[in-house]
């Protein structure tokens, strides 16, 4: 009834001892280990399928956790503990099923929908609520995203997503509509514009193993001696700030590897006394961050009404949350950087124009 199909035979060996033998084809086997649901791969061809075979995975694991003694609740929460570990299944509005990382985010749940719902996303629901697009999702709750013909991705997002979907769609967009970020895998690095930005685009800045670094000339360069136009980059291993004591390696091929005095590291390279150069630290007047509280009727476009005020003096909006309060009305925390603090007033007066606004007010950080 199950189709379990294998030969089986007894055979005397030398030392007298009975070896059990069985013999399978790797359909016959698949259908021991996984029952007759294996039958279908390879009807359909998809028995190489990495896919196909964590589905049946799955149905083996269920299968052994039937055999233990579980009450109904015990088995689901079983199932939910050992095989949903790394794991979360959300559903759309329409009921449609979701599997992402655990972990995820809203952002991961836009670009599993489409590629234009992620580059538009302004803001999502979970059951209902309006969340932070930065939060984690959870088992079982019904997504819905909120999308704005005026948003786009932020660098920031890249802190945020999971799947590696999300993360090479935000990473396509940012590199091909700001020509001042270079973002390769997780670096992120914004260079002044040069009149002549080709040396940039043929020689990409390669990224070390592990960096989440986010550096800004406007918050801070490193000079060597007079020259401030050749290729730097931040060693990963020790992360230099303004202030530590930094030496260039100069590397072949990559530009000026610039790491603290004290890294660990530079005593494994062999050449390193060699090819090191002196560096200094060059500090620009650093951005301004402002955080502010806004109250505001309820409207799925509160969030691309302030990124366009914030937008139109230069800023960028970095961190953003939104709740209902008692009174059913939104009431929000954003965090911004702006290249002259002045130019705060102008965007909290610039705000308050927007319709939906209540009022809107400094916030301590």
């Amino acid at each position: 009834a199950n189709r379990y199909q294998s030969l089986h035979t007894t055979v005397l060996g030398f030392d007298g001892k009975l070896l059990e033998v069985q013999i399978r084809t790797e359909d016959m086997h698949q259908t021991a280990e996984y029952g007759v649901a294996a039958h279908w791969l390879y009807k359909e061809g998809r028995h190489s399928d990495p896919g196909a075979r964590h589905d049946l995975d799955i149905i083996h694991r269920v299968r052994d956790l039937n055999g233990l003694r579980f009450s109904s609740s015990e088995f689901l929460e079983e199932i939910k503990r050992e095989i949903l570990k790394d794991s979360i299944y959300v559903f759309t509005p329409k009921g449609d099923a979701v599997q992402l990382p655990r972990g995820a985010t809203a952002i991961d749940f836009a670009y599993h929908i489409h590629t234009e719902v992620g580059n538009h996303t302004v803001g999502a629901k979970a059951d209902g609520n309006i969340i932070p697009l930065r939060q984690e999702l959870k088992n079982t709750q019904v997504i819905e995203i909120q999308t704005s013909p005026n948003a786009h991705p932020h660098v920031n997002w890249l802190r945020y997503v999971r799947t590696s979907r999300a993360r090479s769609k935000v990473r396509n967009w940012l590199n091909k509509h700001d020509e001042n970020l270079i973002i390769d895998r997780n670096i992120v690095a914004r260079t002044k514009v040069q009149p002549e930005p080709k040396p940039l685009q043929e020689a990409p800045i390669e990224v070390e193993p592990g960096a989440t670094r986010i550096l800004d000339p406007k918050k801070v360069g490193v000079r060597i001696d007079d020259e401030r136009n050749m290729m730097i980059r931040f060693a990963g291993c020790c992360n230099p700030t303004i202030g530590d004591a930094i030496v260039g390696y100069i590397s072949r091929g990559r530009g000026i590897i610039v790491h603290r005095k004290d890294c660990s590291n530079v005593r494994h390279i062999d050449d390193f006394d060699q090819r090191t150069v002196d560096v200094q630290w060059e500090t620009v007047s650093p951005r301004a961050t402002r955080r502010f509280r806004v109250v505001a009727h309820r409207t799925s476009d509160l969030f691309s009404e302030i990124e366009g005020a914030v937008r139109k003096y230069h800023g960028h909006l970095i961190e953003g949350r939104v709740e209902e309060n008692e009174a059913g009305n939104l009431e929000a925390y954003f965090t911004m950087e702006i290249d002259r603090p002045d130019d705060f007033k102008k965007v909290m007066k610039s705000i308050r124009t927007v319709p939906a606004v209540m009022s809107i007010t400094e916030a301590s950080r």
